[in-house]
């Protein structure tokens, strides 16, 4: 049975992608409105906002405003209810002014032998829970030792997942007991009156944005600054902010050579890099471009170039070439050098038998991002999938940053009641590969590396919204569902499909693939270690 999509199909696409288009052109409008406040508004609090970030994963205050561009609405907050907001996070400033405290204190003898160590690059990470910290990093692998074999000293600074500081403090200490680097959490390095001296910012900030939104002219820009005034004075913006504490207090702590972070378009990035450059504007800034790119990925895809503080790191390490292509037109304009690096996720470049497409498994992957929307949207309607499909199993996988454990009071539906549903506890997720024949997901990039495995990729598409897709630009192999019956179907042509049909679809979806994320080998190692050279020497 051919894989190629239906003629039905075909007729639908074109509306989708005219759809999806003017969509991402009123997002490229909200992000240079987003770019427009923040350079007329010279106040750090401002660069702090998570809205005016324009992201891979719009957040819902994103999707409001665009929703409130086609209405029309313009609700500016009172003063009084401002107030009220910025009371919450002032709040939590107190919550966390005492935590740091306390990790400090706790933390202080491990952290007074870090203080010495003589380091040439720091690098920024996160850590999950206790177990996460005895092997390779989740995120740059093994590359801390890499480096070390080539001379150069690292350090590992370890953010806490969730967005919120370790209430027990137990990660905090694991992170110097247990980390087979060098690494410390980077809640040590905030000043202890870092919280409160941002809290009063921030409402400086919401304030004279508020003012600036009475006085806007344009319904769109007007709207904007009505939302930004209210996200400024929020708790997400008060953790935004604290970045550029950190790695101020880091790079003046250890003077390192480069200052290397994930690159997603996330907030809390642009942040730390001002806190780099604030403490020394020599200190070169590392992106590891480590995840998807998407068509609305903006702020990776188009940093602004007249941004007061920077808006892109100065070197770029990319997954494959297919992002680097993608990151290629954005970045040129700003001298940013893109480096094909890989991903530490890649064991291989090449593909045995074992890997082939095997759809007598009968078993789905459930792959949700790790945002709680998302965890319940996919496990939602896996879960009816589930009841409606008895002779198929599912093996529902949460991502690292948010287990199944914090998910489970939000969902509708008991997941665990069905005899055809799983909750995977396997620590690696190539355990799960080896076990599935096809992925259910929206935007994970982990669909990528299960694609090597053979397994069938089917996007969960909603009909609205913005398109979270990976795989945007692939023609074959992937496959799309919005509906119980269509998921069915799809599993169906799937199991009725020959084996020539099969790997001859699989195995162009394999190239893809591979151009977009390749293994992290010496080459990689040597191309950024000249890239380094290069930007220090400003050649």
């Amino acid at each position: 049975m051919s894989l190629e999509i239906s003629s039905e199909e075909q007729a639908v696409l074109p509306l989708k992608e005219e759809v999806h288009a003017r969509w991402i052109d009123r997002y490229r409008e909200f992000a240079d409105l987003a770019d427009r406040i923040i350079r007329e508004n010279p106040q750090r609090a401002v660069l702090a906002i998570p809205l005016l970030r324009p992201r891979h994963w719009p957040p819902p205050n994103q999707l409001k405003v665009l929703d409130q561009w086609v209405r029309g609405e313009v609700r500016i907050p009172s003063l009084r209810s401002l107030l009220k907001e910025w009371l919450w996070s002032l709040a939590f400033a107190t919550r966390d002014t005492v935590s740091l405290l306390l990790a400090q204190w706790i933390t202080w003898p491990f952290f007074s032998r870090m203080k010495k160590r003589p380091v040439d690059l720091l690098i920024k990470s996160w850590g999950f829970d206790c177990r996460s910290l005895g092997g390779a990093d989740f995120y740059f692998g093994t590359l801390t030792d890499q480096l070390g074999d080539r001379g150069l000293r690292t350090l590992l600074l370890i953010g806490v997942g969730l967005g919120r500081f370790d209430p027990n403090f137990g990660l905090a200490v694991a992170v110097f007991r247990k980390s087979r680097f060098g690494a410390i959490p980077e809640s040590v390095l905030i000043p202890w009156w870092a919280p409160w001296n941002v809290a009063f910012q921030q409402l400086s900030a919401g304030i004279a944005l508020r003012r600036r939104a009475n006085e806007a002219a344009d319904p769109k820009m007007q709207i904007l600054l009505a939302a930004a005034c209210r996200n400024a004075v929020q708790p997400g913006a008060l953790r935004s902010h604290l970045s550029f504490y950190w790695s101020r207090r880091a790079v003046r702590r250890w003077k390192p050579k480069v200052f290397m972070s994930l690159y997603e378009g996330q907030p809390w990035e642009q942040m730390a890099w001002a806190g780099v450059k604030a403490s020394d504007p020599d200190c070169v800034t590392v992106g590891f471009q480590h995840t998807v790119v998407l068509p609305h990925s903006l702020a990776v895809l188009s940093p602004p170039l007249n941004s007061r503080d920077p808006s892109a790191p100065e070197v770029v390490l990319c997954l494959g070439e297919a992002t680097r292509r993608m990151l290629q037109p954005g970045h040129a304009r700003k001298g940013t050098r893109l480096v094909l690096f890989g991903s530490f996720r890649r064991s291989s470049g090449s593909w045995d038998e074992n890997s082939l497409p095997n759809p007598g498994r009968r078993t789905v992957l459930v792959l949700p991002e790790g945002i709680p929307e998302e965890v319940k949207i996919l496990f939602h309607f896996a879960t009816r999938c589930a009841a409606a499909l008895p002779d198929v199993r599912f093996l529902f996988r949460c991502h690292p940053f948010l287990p199944f454990d914090l998910v489970r009071p939000y969902l509708e539906i008991v997941p665990e009641d069905f005899p055809n549903i799983e909750i995977s506890r396997e620590p690696a997720i190539l355990n799960d590969f080896k076990r599935a024949s096809a992925i259910l997901y929206r935007g994970s990039s982990a669909v990528l590396y299960g694609i090597l495995e053979g397994l069938k990729p089917i996007y969960l598409d909603l009909g609205d919204g913005p398109e979270v897709d990976p795989l945007f630009e692939m023609g074959q192999w992937r496959e799309r569902a919005g509906s119980v019956q269509q998921m069915e179907e799809v599993l169906q042509r799937y199991e009725e499909a020959s084996s020539e049909d099969l790997t001859r679809s699989w195995q162009a979806a394999y190239a893809y693939v591979n151009s977009y994320s390749q293994p992290v080998d010496e080459g990689s190692i040597d191309r950024f270690l000249q890239a380094l050279d290069e930007a220090r020497r400003g050649s």
